[in-house]
């Protein structure tokens, strides 16, 4: 009988050890799950083909992809890189998911990048061949563009920028909210809405040109009017001129610049003029990072070259290619290194000129591949405005610097005028000046360039 008992102990010993061995502390069968679910760098999420095991994510144009964290969501036991490890995705790099039962999974991650960081001008009507309405060129806006959070900010899906949903200087009484203010004023207001904390957030800033600039829709004939509108979801949003944090490096320290909501024209005057103040802060993930003004030097506390807010420079802005372009690192468009009309003979090379003149002009330069190339365009006015740098007193001796020809005198973009179609946009290089009193019938210098990289 004792033997029957041992021999039955140590069956159920057996019997015990090898449901052990076999799964769980629980007794069932390890799990054979070893999936990626989520992937993301930075907010930006990735996207899995499970069938091929690779993840795709693309960053905004610009960024330092060498040391980027990813959080990474798995089913399996573990992953390996882990998640939370910063690492250099400049090269496709495999991530291996264990699961329970030990199996192994490799996802193959590829971070690309934009192919610029300028937005499209949301000039969608075209009146000629080759201008801004007819190609659209930057980055496509989402939609919707803007979304109300319901806490009387709202968030730009273009920019990532959060805005006041009121437009006229909002904040509590102490702030001394809806009154137009100097520049110095307008900083006092940002520092009072960040001191009560203004709508749970206490960094709100005066934006600078360029962010304030964003707003500006060049297929509406007033900026302010479109903005108010309900699918927009602004109010109080003002027909007149708003301070930007930007100094004018021409006139310094004396004016800053500002920017009409009534038209978009972009200019600067005496820092102690009033005008109106509309407050912003960084918000969430966003299809474009505008970059810096290039402004450095700060005036006062909260400026543009206090904070310097944008994606930075490259090292290296310009390319010279050797061949008679110049490749902007920044902003991925290529230039004629010529900044005055460059061709071949019968080209009307050299000069300055009219609208239609310019346009046909564009199109010699294709018919005859100049440089190697049969896709220049005339330049949008975002376009033609990025080779501005805000810290430099005479944009164009700036340029000249970085290997360029270029001229101290108005250049004619593609974007027509929404509210006087006789008119284009154009931009002076020889201070920053943004007009649109540009008469198509009337001349003005012009610049090629072409998508580049």
């Amino acid at each position: 009988m004792k033997k029957i008992y041992v021999m039955l102990a140590a069956m159920l010993l057996m019997s015990f050890m090898a449901c052990s061995s076999s799964g769980g502390g629980d007794g069932s069968a390890a799990s054979s799950a070893k999936e990626v679910t989520a992937f993301s760098l930075g907010g930006v999420v990735g996207t899995i083909d499970e069938v091929g095991k690779t993840i795709t994510i693309t960053m905004p144009y610009g960024t330092d992809v060498t040391a980027l964290t990813p959080l990474i969501t798995v089913t399996g036991a573990s992953v390996n890189p882990a998640s939370g490890d910063p690492q250099d995705f400049s090269a496709p790099v495999d991530y291996t998911v264990t699961a329970d039962d030990g199996s192994t999974e490799v996802y193959t991650v590829t971070v690309l990048l934009q192919a610029g960081s300028l937005p499209k001008t949301g000039q969608t009507t075209d009146y000629a061949a080759g201008d801004d309405g007819d190609l659209e060129m930057g980055v496509t806006w989402p939609d919707p563009r803007f979304t109300d959070n319901g806490d009387g900010t709202i968030s730009d899906n273009l920019t990532g920028l959060m805005w006041t949903q009121d437009g006229n200087a909002p904040g509590p009484l102490a702030c001394t909210n809806g009154v137009v203010k100097t520049w110095a004023e307008a900083f006092d207001h940002v520092e009072c809405l960040n001191t009560n904390s203004y709508l749970g957030y206490n960094d709100w800033r005066l934006p600078n040109r360029k962010e304030l600039k964003s707003l500006v829709n060049y297929g509406q004939s007033i900026p302010a009017t479109w903005l108010n509108n309900a699918s927009q979801g602004f109010s109080n949003v003002q027909s007149n001129l708003y301070w930007s944090s930007s100094t004018c490096a021409d006139a310094a320290p004396a004016n800053a610049w500002y920017i009409n909501m009534s038209s978009g024209v972009v200019s600067n005057a005496n820092k102690g003029f009033f005008y109106y103040v509309w407050p912003v802060r960084d918000g969430q993930f966003r299809v474009v990072d505008l970059p810096q003004t290039g402004q450095t030097a700060d005036y006062t506390t909260g400026d543009d070259g206090d904070l310097q807010e944008g994606v930075a420079w490259p090292g290296t802005r310009f390319t010279n290619n050797s061949d008679g372009t110049i490749s902007d690192n920044l902003t991925g468009l290529m230039w004629t290194q010529n900044g005055n009309a460059p061709g071949p003979p019968g080209c009307a090379t050299g000069g300055e000129l009219n609208t239609p003149d310019a346009l046909t002009y564009i199109a010699c330069l294709n018919t005859n591949s100049y440089l190697g190339y049969d896709d220049w365009r005339l330049p949008n006015v975002s376009e033609l405005e990025s080779l501005l740098h805000y810290g430099q007193s005479n944009p164009s001796t700036w340029l000249n610097t970085q290997g360029f020809s270029a001229q101290n005198d108005w250049y004619r973009s593609s974007t027509t005028n929404a509210s006087n179609t006789s008119q284009a946009w154009v931009v002076m290089m020889g201070n920053g000046n943004v007009f649109m009193d540009g008469l198509k019938a009337g001349t003005d210098r012009v610049w090629p360039v072409r998508g580049g990289q």
